[in-house]
C-alpha cells in the first residue's frame, strides 16, 4: 500500500520529525499498521515472545487493535525514504467502571496469558484509587521497527502520545512497561512505577507457570503519569 504524505496535520500527535512522519491511525491505514504489528510487536515484545505466536493469537490481537484504534487515540509514524511504517503507538481510554474482557471471546492459548497476567497488576496496584481519576488512557502498546530502534524514534512517540492526551483533556496515563528501554523512556518523561511483578512468578489457579521460560529478572512495570 503507498502510503500519501500530506502537509496538512490535524492534532499535535502528527507532523514530520527527521525523516519520519506521523499521521493518526485512521481506517485507511490499518491494513498497514496490523502488518507492521505481526511482523515486529507480536514477534518480540517480551511478553509476546514468552507467550508464543501461532496465528489465533495473531487474529485476536488484530481484532483488539483494531477495536482500540477506533477510539481515535493513535498514531503511527512512516519512515519517509522507504514509505515504510516505522512504529505504531496504540492507546485505551479506561474508566473506573470498565469491566474486564470477556476471556471466553479469546480462544488463544496466547492471549489467555497475556491478559490475564497484565490485568492482575493493574488490579494489585488499584490505579485509579493511587492517581485520583476516574478516567484515563492506557498505552496498549508501542512498536518500532528493527530496522529503526536506537534513533529516538520511541522517545518521540511517547512525547507525542503524551502531547495528544492533553490535546484531547486527559490528565493521567498508565501502561505495563514490558521492556528495559521503554521503562528507561517513561522514568526520564517523569512516570513513576506504581508496581510491578516477576513474569517467572506467575501462576494459574493449579499453580502452573504460565511463563516458564522467563527469565528471574524478566518483570512487567505498570508505571503511570498524572498531568
Amino acid at each position: 500500500m503507498e502510503i500519501t504524505l500530506v502537509d496538512e496535520f490535524t492534532s499535535v500527535a502528527e507532523g514530520e520529525w527527521g525523516d519520519f512522519i506521523f499521521r493518526l491511525a485512521d481506517t485507511s491505514y490499518y491494513p498497514i499498521i496490523l502488518d507492521h504489528l505481526r511482523d515486529t510487536l507480536y514477534v518480540d515484545e517480551p511478553l509476546n515472545r514468552l507467550a508464543g505466536n501461532s496465528l489465533a493469537k495473531q487474529s485476536e490481537l488484530d481484532y483488539l487493535a483494531i477495536q482500540f484504534m477506533e477510539e481515535n487515540l493513535s498514531f503511527f509514524a512512516i519512515h519517509k525514504p522507504t514509505n515504510r511504517v516505522a512504529g505504531v503507538r496504540i492507546m485505551r481510554e479506561m474508566t473506573r467502571e470498565a469491566k474486564a474482557p470477556n476471556m471466553e471471546a479469546f480462544q488463544s492459548l496466547e492471549l489467555h496469558k497475556m491478559i490475564p497476567f497484565c490485568l492482575s497488576i493493574q488490579e494489585d496496584c488499584k490505579v485509579f484509587d493511587k492517581l485520583g481519576v476516574e478516567e484515563m488512557v492506557t498505552f496498549v502498546t508501542i512498536s518500532v521497527d528493527r530496522e529503526f530502534r536506537h534513533q529516538g524514534l520511541g522517545t518521540e512517540m511517547y512525547r507525542r502520545s503524551i502531547a495528544l492526551l492533553k490535546e484531547k483533556g486527559y490528565h493521567a496515563v498508565d501502561g505495563c512497561f514490558t521492556h528495559p528501554y521503554a521503562r528507561t523512556i517513561g522514568e526520564r518523561l517523569g512516570f513513576v512505577e506504581l508496581g510491578r511483578a516477576y513474569v517467572s512468578q506467575y501462576e494459574d489457579a493449579n499453580g502452573v507457570k504460565v511463563f516458564p521460560d522467563a527469565e528471574p529478572e524478566d518483570f512487567v512495570s505498570l508505571m503511570a503519569l498524572k498531568f
